[in-house]
Protein backbone atom coordinates (compact mmCIF):
# COMPACT_ATOMS: atom_id res chain seq x y z
CA UNK A 1 0.00 0.00 0.00
CA UNK A 2 2.65 2.26 1.08
CA UNK A 3 4.92 1.43 -2.24
CA UNK A 4 1.43 2.15 -4.28
CA UNK A 5 0.87 5.52 -2.48
CA UNK A 6 5.20 6.19 -3.39
CA UNK A 7 4.42 5.83 -6.80
CA UNK A 8 1.14 7.99 -6.69
CA UNK A 9 3.03 11.13 -5.29
CA UNK A 10 5.55 10.11 -8.01
CA UNK A 11 3.56 10.91 -10.80
CA UNK A 12 1.53 13.72 -9.36
CA UNK A 13 4.66 15.56 -8.91
CA UNK A 14 5.68 14.90 -12.81
CA UNK A 15 2.76 15.70 -13.74
CA UNK A 16 2.69 19.02 -11.53
CA UNK A 17 6.46 19.49 -12.34
CA UNK A 18 5.92 19.50 -16.33
CA UNK A 19 2.71 22.07 -16.13
CA UNK A 20 5.64 24.16 -14.05
CA UNK A 21 7.76 23.92 -16.32
CA UNK A 22 5.31 24.82 -19.45
CA UNK A 23 3.89 27.62 -17.92
CA UNK A 24 6.99 29.59 -17.09
CA UNK A 25 8.40 28.61 -21.04
CA UNK A 26 5.08 30.87 -22.45
CA UNK A 27 6.38 33.20 -20.33
CA UNK A 28 9.79 33.52 -21.08
CA UNK A 29 9.67 33.49 -24.77
CA UNK A 30 9.10 36.60 -24.91
CA UNK A 31 13.01 36.78 -23.10
CA UNK A 32 14.52 34.95 -26.36
CA UNK A 33 16.81 37.36 -28.01
CA UNK A 34 16.83 35.83 -31.69
CA UNK A 35 13.42 35.75 -33.04
CA UNK A 36 14.38 32.31 -34.48
CA UNK A 37 15.26 30.71 -31.51
CA UNK A 38 11.72 31.89 -30.05
CA UNK A 39 10.06 29.99 -32.89
CA UNK A 40 11.94 26.82 -32.87
CA UNK A 41 11.48 27.01 -28.78
CA UNK A 42 8.12 27.24 -29.36
CA UNK A 43 7.81 24.08 -31.91
CA UNK A 44 10.29 22.18 -29.67
CA UNK A 45 8.30 23.02 -26.78
CA UNK A 46 4.61 22.17 -28.87
CA UNK A 47 6.53 18.48 -30.62
CA UNK A 48 6.57 20.14 -33.82
CA UNK A 49 9.05 20.39 -36.04
CA UNK A 50 7.27 22.76 -39.00
CA UNK A 51 3.98 25.72 -38.30
CA UNK A 52 2.47 23.26 -40.05
CA UNK A 53 2.07 20.70 -37.49
CA UNK A 54 1.09 22.76 -34.78
CA UNK A 55 -2.75 23.56 -34.28
CA UNK A 56 -4.83 26.32 -35.18
CA UNK A 57 -4.41 27.70 -31.66
CA UNK A 58 -1.09 27.11 -31.12
CA UNK A 59 -0.42 28.53 -34.34
CA UNK A 60 -1.77 32.07 -33.41
CA UNK A 61 -0.64 31.82 -30.03
CA UNK A 62 3.05 32.18 -31.99
CA UNK A 63 1.90 34.40 -34.36
CA UNK A 64 1.12 36.58 -31.62
CA UNK A 65 4.35 35.65 -29.83
CA UNK A 66 6.31 36.62 -32.96
CA UNK A 67 4.47 40.23 -33.11
CA UNK A 68 5.43 41.11 -29.77
CA UNK A 69 8.78 39.93 -29.63
CA UNK A 70 9.34 42.48 -32.77
CA UNK A 71 7.46 45.19 -30.87
CA UNK A 72 9.69 45.01 -27.90
CA UNK A 73 6.74 44.06 -26.06
CA UNK A 74 7.12 42.53 -22.12
CA UNK A 75 3.55 40.73 -22.93
CA UNK A 76 1.42 39.52 -25.84
CA UNK A 77 0.74 42.14 -27.89
CA UNK A 78 -3.06 42.53 -29.03
CA UNK A 79 -4.04 42.78 -32.32
CA UNK A 80 -7.25 43.98 -33.99
CA UNK A 81 -9.80 41.67 -34.87
CA UNK A 82 -10.38 40.58 -38.69
CA UNK A 83 -12.04 42.85 -40.62
CA UNK A 84 -13.21 43.47 -44.28
CA UNK A 85 -10.80 45.71 -46.45
CA UNK A 86 -12.00 48.26 -49.08
CA UNK A 87 -8.75 47.74 -51.13
CA UNK A 88 -6.12 44.78 -50.17
CA UNK A 89 -2.88 46.24 -52.09
CA UNK A 90 0.21 45.58 -51.25
CA UNK A 91 -0.68 43.27 -47.99
CA UNK A 92 0.56 39.88 -47.49
CA UNK A 93 -1.35 37.25 -46.92
CA UNK A 94 -0.46 34.22 -44.68
CA UNK A 95 -1.73 30.94 -43.87
CA UNK A 96 0.23 27.75 -42.41
CA UNK A 97 -2.90 25.41 -42.66
CA UNK A 98 -1.63 21.57 -43.02
CA UNK A 99 -4.27 20.57 -44.95
CA UNK A 100 -2.77 22.15 -48.40
CA UNK A 101 -0.24 18.95 -48.05
CA UNK A 102 1.81 20.57 -51.19
CA UNK A 103 2.49 23.99 -48.71
CA UNK A 104 4.78 22.40 -46.39
CA UNK A 105 5.88 25.49 -45.06
CA UNK A 106 2.57 27.76 -45.57
CA UNK A 107 1.48 30.22 -48.86
CA UNK A 108 1.37 33.64 -48.90
CA UNK A 109 -0.04 36.27 -51.26
CA UNK A 110 0.25 40.13 -52.08
CA UNK A 111 -2.79 42.27 -51.34
CA UNK A 112 -4.43 43.85 -55.18
CA UNK A 113 -7.61 46.44 -54.65
CA UNK A 114 -9.94 43.94 -53.45
CA UNK A 115 -8.31 40.48 -54.52
CA UNK A 116 -5.05 38.90 -54.66
CA UNK A 117 -2.07 38.08 -56.74
CA UNK A 118 -0.33 34.64 -56.01
CA UNK A 119 1.07 31.29 -57.33
CA UNK A 120 -1.26 28.63 -56.29
CA UNK A 121 1.01 25.84 -56.76
CA UNK A 122 4.00 24.37 -58.68
CA UNK A 123 0.98 23.40 -61.85
CA UNK A 124 0.15 26.97 -62.07
CA UNK A 125 1.73 30.41 -62.53
CA UNK A 126 1.39 34.02 -61.27
CA UNK A 127 -2.64 35.16 -61.39
CA UNK A 128 -4.79 37.57 -59.90
CA UNK A 129 -7.92 36.61 -57.86
CA UNK A 130 -10.90 38.30 -56.72
CA UNK A 131 -13.85 38.16 -54.63
CA UNK A 132 -14.18 34.64 -53.82
CA UNK A 133 -10.34 34.15 -53.01
CA UNK A 134 -10.46 36.54 -50.13
CA UNK A 135 -13.28 34.59 -48.69
CA UNK A 136 -11.27 31.76 -48.65
CA UNK A 137 -7.93 33.64 -47.24
CA UNK A 138 -10.63 34.37 -44.18
CA UNK A 139 -11.77 31.12 -43.96
CA UNK A 140 -8.35 30.08 -42.65
CA UNK A 141 -7.56 29.31 -38.77
CA UNK A 142 -3.89 30.15 -38.97
CA UNK A 143 -1.84 33.14 -39.93
CA UNK A 144 -3.05 36.65 -40.62
CA UNK A 145 -3.18 39.53 -42.62
CA UNK A 146 0.24 41.58 -42.79
CA UNK A 147 1.10 45.85 -43.46
CA UNK A 148 4.69 46.44 -44.47
CA UNK A 149 5.68 48.78 -41.76
CA UNK A 150 7.23 52.58 -43.22
CA UNK A 151 5.85 51.85 -46.84
CA UNK A 152 2.65 54.09 -47.85
CA UNK A 153 -0.10 54.15 -50.08
CA UNK A 154 2.73 54.41 -53.13
CA UNK A 155 5.03 52.15 -51.73
CA UNK A 156 2.09 49.30 -51.29
CA UNK A 157 1.24 50.24 -55.15
CA UNK A 158 4.50 49.76 -56.07
CA UNK A 159 4.89 46.53 -54.79
CA UNK A 160 1.47 44.93 -55.79
CA UNK A 161 2.11 46.22 -59.27
CA UNK A 162 5.38 44.65 -59.34
CA UNK A 163 3.65 41.80 -58.46
CA UNK A 164 0.66 42.14 -61.84
CA UNK A 165 4.27 42.46 -63.84
CA UNK A 166 5.00 38.44 -63.18
CA UNK A 167 1.40 37.53 -64.51
CA UNK A 168 2.24 33.94 -66.26
CA UNK A 169 5.37 33.33 -64.35
CA UNK A 170 5.43 29.82 -63.34
CA UNK A 171 6.33 28.37 -60.27
CA UNK A 172 9.97 27.74 -59.07
CA UNK A 173 10.98 24.29 -57.35
CA UNK A 174 13.85 25.69 -54.82
CA UNK A 175 15.48 22.00 -55.12
CA UNK A 176 15.96 22.91 -59.13
CA UNK A 177 19.01 25.02 -59.75
CA UNK A 178 17.65 26.72 -62.78
CA UNK A 179 15.31 29.88 -61.98
CA UNK A 180 11.75 28.76 -63.66
CA UNK A 181 9.59 31.24 -61.32
CA UNK A 182 8.47 32.07 -58.00
CA UNK A 183 7.13 30.24 -54.91
CA UNK A 184 3.94 32.04 -53.14
CA UNK A 185 6.05 33.37 -50.91
CA UNK A 186 8.87 34.59 -53.33
CA UNK A 187 6.74 35.99 -55.50
CA UNK A 188 5.63 38.29 -52.24
CA UNK A 189 9.04 38.86 -51.17
CA UNK A 190 10.41 39.97 -54.68
CA UNK A 191 7.76 42.14 -55.19
CA UNK A 192 7.90 43.98 -52.27
CA UNK A 193 11.90 44.22 -52.50
CA UNK A 194 11.64 45.60 -56.27
CA UNK A 195 9.82 48.38 -54.13
CA UNK A 196 12.37 48.95 -51.60
CA UNK A 197 11.71 47.14 -48.81
CA UNK A 198 13.39 43.66 -48.40
CA UNK A 199 11.96 40.71 -46.86
CA UNK A 200 14.54 37.84 -48.04
CA UNK A 201 14.24 37.36 -51.98
CA UNK A 202 12.77 34.42 -53.86
CA UNK A 203 13.94 31.94 -51.31
CA UNK A 204 11.57 33.44 -48.93
CA UNK A 205 9.69 31.03 -47.08
CA UNK A 206 5.83 32.95 -45.51
CA UNK A 207 7.59 32.32 -42.20
CA UNK A 208 10.55 34.33 -42.79
CA UNK A 209 8.11 36.98 -44.18
CA UNK A 210 6.03 37.10 -40.55
CA UNK A 211 9.26 37.24 -39.16
CA UNK A 212 10.87 39.85 -41.00
CA UNK A 213 10.88 43.06 -38.49
CA UNK A 214 9.52 45.06 -41.49
CA UNK A 215 6.30 43.55 -41.57
CA UNK A 216 3.30 43.59 -39.03
CA UNK A 217 0.49 41.52 -38.17
CA UNK A 218 -2.73 43.41 -38.60
CA UNK A 219 -5.19 40.55 -37.36
CA UNK A 220 -5.41 36.82 -37.37
CA UNK A 221 -7.35 35.20 -40.14
CA UNK A 222 -10.87 34.46 -38.18
CA UNK A 223 -12.11 30.67 -39.39
CA UNK A 224 -15.23 32.13 -41.06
Amino acid sequence: MKKKFLIFLFVLSCVVLTNFVYAYQIEDYLKIDNIDDLENAYLVNHGAKSRIELSPEENKELSLLIQSHKDHAYGVTPVAEAIRLDDYTGGIFIHYDSSFSSWIHGHAAIGYGIGTIEIMNYKETVKQYFGGRINEWYGHKTGGFFTMQGADKADNKAAADNAVAKYGTGYWIISEDSFGGYTCSGLVAVSWEEAGFGLGGRTASPGIIEKNSKTRLMFLWPGE
